[in-house]
């Protein structure tokens, strides 16, 4: 059983995202703590070295959610996990050293892969858009999607 849920995100509507799945996910399958773990200073990048860190010191499971981005910087991504497309925007990936640790993948970013191709007004407005991109990005989405 597992005791111990990370949910690390990368950018602002990606924690969004991993907030709503953290819940689900720890009260589906009864997890004792669960986090969601974002920065702002983290990049994907950095995300990517954190867990090759923790391939080394944990069996907590983990679950990324990541943006793919464009050019050679997608290699990193290859490299650690086994890619699984789910739409033809999204992946699932599973850590090719460690199936505790799991990526949702958003190929190029969550915008293009998830809002913009179903709310395509979102990135047309630069006010919309600058505040998915922002630290309010949450409360924004959750509005917006609740109006909707």
């Amino acid at each position: 059983m597992v005791k111990i849920l990370k949910v690390i995100a990368e950018c602002y509507a990606n924690k969004c995202l991993a907030i709503e799945l953290k819940h689900y996910i720890q009260n589906l399958m009864g997890i004792e703590e669960a986090k969601t773990v974002h920065s702002f200073k983290h990049g994907r990048d950095r995300i990517l070295k954190n867990i090759e860190k923790y391939t080394q010191q944990t069996s907590e499971v983990i679950i990324a959610v990541i943006d793919y981005e464009q050019g050679v910087s997608r290699k990193f991504i290859e490299k650690q996990f086994e890619l699984s497309e789910i739409t033809s925007s999204i992946y699932l990936g599973i850590h090719k050293q460690k199936a505790n640790i799991i990526a949702i993948i958003f190929d190029p970013n969550i915008e293009e892969a998830v809002l913009c191709k179903y709310f395509n007004y979102l990135c047309r407005n630069l006010e919309y858009y600058n505040r998915i991109k922002s630290s309010e990005a949450c409360k924004f989405l959750m509005d917006f999607l609740k109006k909707k």
